[in-house]
């Protein structure tokens, strides 16, 4: 199978840094915008993923971790930017886990009613899956 097509779009940012770092050295006087791409491409991320506010949520940044910043990499470098990823992320941003991220709600009466509507959906869907595995030992003992 061709190497081309185990190529995943996510890591587009990886292969034009190269290919640009390698033109660079190839094509005359083009070595001087070399550092303005990289840090333009490092940048844009950082504001991306930190800074752009997201209008549904209302918090800044993408804090998934799709989009975290060795994702952009194939997986073979993460040995590598996992650590590098991690200091600048501390050292930088300080930011919190997405896990820790709650979205904010200013009316009690707002953050009850979700609450209950929350346990009422968790609720169904616990019945749901229960009576689901109840009917499975059925089917099987029938077959």
């Amino acid at each position: 199978m061709c190497f081309f097509w185990k190529i995943k779009a996510k890591w587009m940012p990886f292969f034009v840094m190269c290919f640009s770092t390698i033109m660079a050295f190839i094509v005359p006087d083009s070595i001087n915008f070399l550092p303005t791409l990289l840090s333009g491409m490092y940048v844009s991320w950082l504001y991306l993923r930190y800074f752009q506010k997201n209008p549904l949520t209302g918090l800044k940044g993408d804090p998934s971790d799709d989009f975290s910043f060795p994702s952009l990499f194939p997986d073979a470098m993460r040995p590598v930017t996992d650590p590098v990823a991690n200091l600048f992320d501390r050292m930088l941003c300080a930011r919190s886990k997405p896990s820790e991220i709650a979205l904010p709600v200013t009316d009690p009466t707002k953050a009850s009613r979700r609450r209950e509507r929350g346990e009422r959906v968790l609720e169904e869907r616990m019945a749901a899956d229960h009576a689901a595995d109840a009917e499975a030992p059925a089917h099987s003992a029938e077959d």
